[in-house]
């Protein structure tokens, strides 16, 4: 059954909190400590990687055995609260030593074993039931490298979940006006602009589009998945605009389609072959 059918009403009302931040370069890492930090826990982006958390923790959820999980770029915790909260064990991973703060305090009372920096943390041969690099793409230049670095922590068997941004969609282009509707002459506004026009509109990365090799689309990640001994599980689009995506979580395989082609992130599940 697809993971928005199987949305609780417990995980579809998960919407406070701060915005989740994804590893993979030193730009990323000022991104999240600068002055940008403030910003990125506007009411709206907050909603958004609320919703979207909250699907993905549902990608493991009604599964009776509980599994040795991690998550790459945990950010502010979100996620890994919501899969320790639902008994998985968990590591987490984060370039930033303020979100790994944050993370630390959303996590307590949970056995989360959060740790400071990226894949280069974790022991050669250390694998999980299920691997979670949510919001990281955007911030890797060579992305089918990354999923095949991803894929040695990953058992046989097991679950791999990753997620990609469109450059461009109508939806985005929404975000770009509100955006410009807020101006103002702080470094925050700035800097979030100059993001948005030199990696394609709210790509929601910091490598520069000619020195990106990404993975063009769900399809396109599909095909480099499967090379990489994957089959895909179950997919969900969202709009990064609350309402829309709220509501068309609880509706059908017309929605879907709609949001697989018009919305922003697109998170993707996918089972490693034995």
């Amino acid at each position: 059954m697809p993971v928005v059918s199987r949305l609780t009403d417990k995980a579809a009302t998960i919407i406070a909190g701060t915005q989740e931040h994804a590893a993979g370069s030193s730009a990323a890492r000022q991104f999240w400590a600068g002055p940008l930090h403030a910003f990125a826990a506007a009411d709206a982006l907050d909603r958004f990687y609320a919703t979207r958390a909250a699907l993905t923790a549902a990608l493991l959820r009604g599964m009776a055995e509980k599994r040795r999980v991690l998550e790459v770029g945990c950010g502010s915790g979100r996620l890994a609260a919501l899969l320790a909260q639902d008994g998985h064990q968990v590591t987490a991973l984060d370039l930033s030593p303020s979100q790994l703060i944050r993370a630390r305090e959303r996590c307590a009372g949970h056995p989360v074993d959060l740790r400071l920096g990226g894949l280069e943390v974790l022991d050669a041969g250390e694998r999980f039931d299920a691997v979670f690099a949510v919001g990281v793409l955007p911030y890797i230049a060579d992305q089918p490298r990354y999923l095949e670095a991803l894929r040695n922590h990953v058992t046989n068997g097991g679950l791999l979940c990753v997620s990609i941004t469109r450059a461009a969609s109508i939806f985005t282009l929404v975000e770009l006006a509100r955006h410009l509707a807020r101006f103002n002459l702080s470094a925050s506004w700035w800097w979030v602009a100059a993001n948005l026009l030199r990696t394609g509109i709210w790509s929601g990365g910091f490598i520069l589009p000619h020195e990106r090799i990404d993975v063009a689309g769900r399809h396109r990640l599909d095909q480099i998945m499967q090379r990489a001994g994957f089959n895909p599980v179950d997919h969900f689009a969202l709009f990064n605009i609350t309402k829309l995506d709220l509501a068309l979580s609880r509706r059908g395989a017309i929605a879907r389609r709609l949001a697989d082609r018009l919305g922003w992130c697109i998170v993707a599940a996918y089972e490693r072959r034995s």
